[in-house]
């Protein structure tokens, strides 16, 4: 009976009630951590895992976000990795767009393993680390390869270096999985994929890799087509593209221009003043209340030219469903345009949208040879003038010639005065996503695919020799010594007591 007494004194002493209530606090501690963790791991990827990457390369666009908030369909993205072992980061980045809609789904293969599965859905020999979305419901893929997520450009320089001299180049790599993804995502949910055809047989001009990459990237399909031996506008055209004719169209192909916007076809065409013998084509304008005006446009106010030089027209742009799908931070340079002027007494079902505008200090100038001086003369015509405009021609239900189709909703022609509104030299202003808010609202596409990709190169972090003496002191010295000061006085606080 003592000996019960004795043991039962022991374990009531102060420190095996403390070590119990440890014990107790610890597993409910535990218990705390496991829940929380469980609740993080429910949460949505965007909230648990942060982009901290200076270009947000792992983070997704308003635009990207709002198209794949209207997803209705059951989409899976596959990632091709053998092993099942991906690139951590195109998974993180997938999980951006799996967190924002249920709908969609993340999934891994391996092509070792499944040899056929990529054959399932494309013919292309796709590399390592390649996407493919797949819609679920309507059966419809499409394959990203890796070499378009992770885009290496080569300059010039670069590739002479390494022709000539045998020099490696090393590129500039960009990070363009969202463009990629988004439009993935288009292609297999679009029920009605719009069709450019483009005309030829009049010495149009071609077509940059620059835009068609563009037009490719909003899932709409560009082909060529010849009216005279291709038996007329095909009758899935959606749009119809001109592209800087230097020759004319016969009366027989005009009947079929008129008739195909007549029938609520859509027509984009750009002309140079340099190729102004276009009777029949500028006569088809004329029908829509748009006269061709003769001459290189020198734009008299510097306020609205780039660089000062007269003939890089800025112009003012017009307030409409095309600038409003373009945005407002677009800045266009419209270099060596002709003018268009819109008659006062337009013809009936027709009306015409000013997307571009000159001041009325702008002048044409005929005949202008190289060295001649520029300025304005009595014999000029003057402005303002347009050189960007949108005929909207109502459908009268005529019906196509070649096809007997009936398109619905109006027609329409928009016309571009100058070549460089697609050009190269354009690229880096805002006249590429200009032009392609112009095709994208004619084919009445919702979602509007533009996203620029995202620089992967490292920036060095340059630090001059003072700063760095300074920063060596105080995290060398300063800080370790008020580490140990202040311990030492903790420890001493504490002997005392």
């Amino acid at each position: 009976m003592e000996k019960k007494n004795g043991l039962r004194r022991a374990l009531d002493t102060k420190y095996i009630r403390f070590g119990g209530y440890s014990a107790v606090i610890s597993a409910i501690a535990i218990a705390i951590v496991i829940i929380a963790n469980l609740l993080v791991n429910a949460l949505p990827v965007k909230y648990t895992k942060l982009d901290t990457s200076s270009d947000k390369i792992l983070s997704i666009s308003d635009q990207t976000k709002e198209i794949v908030h209207k997803l209705n369909s059951n989409i899976t993205m596959y990632l091709i990795a053998t092993g099942g072992k991906g690139d951590d980061q195109l998974v993180r980045f997938i999980e951006r767009y799996t967190s924002e809609n249920p709908k969609i789904k993340q999934d891994s293969v391996d092509p070792a393993m499944y040899p056929d599965f990529i054959k399932k859905y494309t013919d292309k020999s796709l590399t390592e680390n390649s996407i493919i979305i797949v819609n679920n419901d309507n059966g419809r893929a499409s394959a990203i390869d890796n070499s378009d997520i992770y885009v290496t450009e080569y300059s010039d320089e670069e590739l002479y270096n390494y022709y000539l001299q045998g020099i490696p180049p090393t590129g500039t790599t960009s990070f363009a999985g969202e463009q990629a993804l988004t439009s993935a995502l288009d292609f297999v949910t679009e029920e009605n994929l719009p069709a450019l055809y483009s005309t030829t047989g009049h010495g149009e001009a071609a077509v940059s890799d620059t835009i068609k990459k563009k037009i490719a990237a909003e899932n709409i399909s560009d082909a060529e087509v010849s009216l005279m031996t291709g038996g007329g506008i095909p009758a899935d055209a959606t749009a119809l593209f001109i592209n800087t004719p230097t020759t004319d169209f016969t009366p027989e192909e005009i009947v079929m221009l008129r008739s195909y916007a007549a029938s609520g076809g859509k027509i984009i065409l750009i002309t140079s003043y340099e190729h102004k013998n276009l009777p029949n084509l500028f006569a088809l304008m004329a029908e829509y209340g748009l006269q061709y005006v003769d001459g290189l446009i020198a734009e008299g106010s510097s306020s609205y030219t780039y660089n000062n030089y007269p003939f890089y027209l800025m112009p003012k742009i017009g307030q409409n469903p095309i600038s409003a799908k373009a945005g407002s931070n677009v800045y266009i340079v419209m270099p060596d345009s002709h003018g268009i002027h819109v008659s006062d007494n337009l013809p009936s079902g027709v009306t015409v949208t000013n997307l571009m505008t000159t001041t009325e200090s702008a002048f044409a100038k005929v005949g202008l040879k190289e060295n001649d001086e520029i300025k304005k003369e009595a014999t000029d015509e003057v402005g303002p003038f347009q050189i960007g405009v949108l005929a909207a021609i109502e459908n009268t239900g005529a019906a196509k010639e070649d096809s007997g189709d009936k398109k619905p909703g109006n027609g329409a022609v928009v016309w571009f005065s100058s070549p460089n509104i697609i050009s190269d030299m354009t690229s880096q202003l805002g006249n590429h996503t200009y032009f392609m808010a112009t095709l994208t609202t004619l084919c009445n596409k919702q979602n509007s695919i533009s996203i620029a990709s995202k620089s992967m190169q490292v920036t060095a972090l340059k630090i001059s020799d003072a700063s760095a003496a300074i920063w060596s002191a105080v995290i060398i010295g300063i800080v370790p010594g008020i580490l140990l000061i202040a311990g030492f006085m903790r420890w001493n606080a504490r002997r005392k007591r």
